[in-house]
């Protein structure tokens, strides 16, 4: 009776075959994945796909090959005994768990893939938006210092002029303030009586005259004051001698 292992036919790859395709696979995996270094995201995006598009191709040839041993296996329990074909599952195990794990390293370098396109996405928009404040935004805020600057540059050369004009405006101001002082001093002197006036002048330091107009009014009113004096004088000494002669009154009193 003839064995599975001895029973191969043409078109259908026996255990042997299945065992040289699965080290050439993973022979053939080892030498297509990429090995990871630092590269740019645009890089990594494109051996993530290269990897799982591998993965994809790896596992078709699996598929197919595992259709093919199917057919093989019902062949050969024609021709062969139902221990030999345990025998032949037992050593093909290790081949389905193969298959398994790489359908699980597919499905996450398919996730792998979908974050990095994500990730690309946000990074292509994130550029997109640098380069338009880059080409719009910045050369506008630019623009708008050097004319901001300009125009400082412009006020720091003529602050010395304003400087010199607000002093010249406070000078006026200040004349213009003592001269509305003296105007409202001169209406408050005219509007005084006449006795106050000269009350003010002889006997005040502060009247709003002239100093030959103090000299002229305070000579007079000394003039006038001896003149009263001497008349008050020759009044009473007349008096006194009219008393001691008993003289009458009138017209002998001036005698």
């Amino acid at each position: 009776m003839s064995s599975i292992s001895t029973f191969e036919e043409p078109g259908y790859p026996g255990p042997s075959h299945l065992h040289d395709s699965s080290d050439l696979g993973s022979s053939q995996e080892r030498e297509e994945t990429p090995s990871w270094e630092p590269r740019p995201l645009c890089s990594a995006l494109e051996s993530a796909s290269k990897r799982a598009s591998c993965y994809e191709r790896q596992i078709k040839e699996l598929e197919s090959l595992s259709t093919g041993t199917i057919t093989w296996i019902t062949r050969a329990v024609r021709c062969g005994t139902l221990a030999d074909v345990r025998s032949w599952r037992i050593s093909c195990g290790g081949e389905c768990g193969a298959v398994g794990k790489l359908a699980l390293d597919l499905s996450n370098s398919r996730a792998i893939e979908n974050l990095l396109h994500e990730v690309f996405t946000g990074i292509q928009q994130t550029r997109d938006r640098t380069e338009f404040f880059l080409t719009d935004t910045v050369p506008h805020v630019r623009d708008s210092l050097d004319d901001d600057l300009a125009v400082l540059l412009e006020l720091e050369e003529q602050l010395p002029e304003v400087g010199s004009q607000i002093r010249d405006i406070r000078k006026v101001y200040d004349r213009g303030r003592e001269k509305a002082q003296q105007l409202m001093a001169s209406l408050e002197w005219l509007n005084t009586p006449v006795s106050q006036r000269l009350r003010a002048i002889i006997f005040t330091p502060n009247a709003p005259v002239g100093k030959r107009w103090k000299v002229l009014v305070r000579t007079v009113f000394a003039l006038v004051l001896c003149a009263c004096i001497w008349i008050a004088w020759i009044t009473l000494r007349g008096a006194v001698r009219a008393h001691r002669q008993r003289l009458v009154w009138g017209e002998r009193l001036m005698s």
